[in-house]
């Protein structure tokens, strides 16, 4: 450890150890309480402060959630107390996943009763980050981004809050509930069209919401792709951006390559796609679902046996 984090670490002990003896002071009759009580949290913040560029990631989380309590517990302080409960959480981020979540949802529920839905709404994207990157929990991740999307809209930020709500859908889609993302796809590329601002991206929503359908017929292991096509049909008579799209081109043809059962121009299709491009991550994850049914394979389904999401492999073979 550097001299500068040796240094920062003593000195949040020292602000630590500076803020129980003020809450220890002697005073008559509770004179100067409430001042002891301030004078301590100040304390806990500056020691989590110092441990933050200590890099003390659990001793500046607990700092800043002794001064989270004093706020909010003895001094009825409620700004400065999710304040600290903020900090808390974003310490706690780098060591335990469960006590930033925690410190973080009881902050971004109490700006929601205090009508700060703006940085309430960043508050539960930032939880829907760490849920599903650091904890890996999906599910939760997807609870979080609807929170987020709900307070964006009481916000009055339209935009934001289907951001929020795609966010989810791609945590819906990556555990097999595809028919709900579908849904949440289609309807937002659906407003998106009537909307000149952000008009060129309903035809990456229609697209993400046709290969939902494409996964959800592959994993039922129909014969052909019949209401993936006709979703297909569908979108190009009533969005004329999605007409001749590359997006709309490659669904087309991996349809053809599926019906057909040939796995080879399955792949091939990927293929050249990929190489001009790119296909991204999510799209390789529900794609190789729909190349194992191709191929005769069984279907790969959301979870595993032990009930754990399989996603290490989920990737489309392209070589």
């Amino acid at each position: 450890m550097s001299e500068i984090r040796n240094s920062a670490e003593r000195k949040g002990d020292e602000q630590m150890e500076l803020a129980k003896k003020k809450l220890s002071a002697f005073g008559w009759f509770g004179l100067n309480d409430s001042s002891k009580k301030e004078d301590a949290a100040q304390c806990y913040m500056l020691a989590g402060a110092q441990y933050k560029i200590a890099q003390a990631w659990e001793k500046a989380g607990g700092a800043y959630a002794a001064a989270a309590d004093l706020h909010l517990g003895k001094l009825n302080n409620r700004t400065d107390g999710i304040q600290a409960l903020c900090e808390a959480g974003r310490a706690y981020k780098n060591t335990q996943g469960a006590a930033a979540i925690k410190a973080m949802t009881q902050a971004a529920r109490m700006m929601m009763e205090d009508n700060r839905f703006a940085p309430a709404a960043k508050l539960w994207a930032e939880i829907g980050d760490t849920e599903n990157d650091q904890n890996l929990d999906r599910r939760a991740a997807y609870t979080a981004y609807v929170n987020a999307a709900d307070s964006y809209r009481a916000a009055n930020s339209a935009i934001t809050a289907q951001s929020m709500q795609l966010k989810g859908a791609e945590m819906l889609s990556l555990e097999g509930e595809y028919e709900r993302a579908m849904v949440i796809y289609e309807t937002i590329a659906d407003a998106q069209a009537d909307n000149a601002s952000v008009a060129w991206s309903a035809r990456d929503n229609l697209y993400k919401a046709l290969l939902c359908q494409m996964t959800l017929e592959a994993v039922s292991e129909v014969d052909a792709l019949v209401a993936t096509e006709e979703k297909l049909e569908k979108y190009l008579d009533n969005h004329p951006r999605f007409q001749d799209s590359k997006e709309a081109n490659l669904v087309r043809d991996l349809i053809l390559a599926y019906n057909a059962r040939d796995q080879q121009r399955f792949v091939g299709v990927l293929h050249k796609y990929d190489s001009i491009y790119r296909l991204d991550a999510w799209s390789q994850a529900l794609l190789y679902k729909v190349k194992k049914t191709v191929s005769g394979e069984a279907p790969i389904t959301a979870t595993g046996e032990d009930g754990a999401v399989k996603t290490a492999a989920d990737t489309v073979d392209l070589g």
